[in-house]
């Protein structure tokens, strides 16, 4: 199971820190900005698909 390889290896995803938390304050301005870019890219060049 995934349990037995993860306590095999002793990797412990839950206790890392950064895995769980956001670290970055800005992170949703920032986000949002990209995703603005992303939008305006698409309705300029609508044949362009960006997945």
């Amino acid at each position: 199971t995934v349990f037995e390889i993860l306590n095999e290896a002793e990797i412990r995803p839950h206790k890392i820190r950064y895995y769980v938390e956001k670290r970055d304050p800005d992170f949703e301005e920032k986000m949002t900005t990209v995703l603005h870019a992303i939008l305006l890219q698409n309705h300029l060049n609508p044949q362009r698909i960006v997945e």
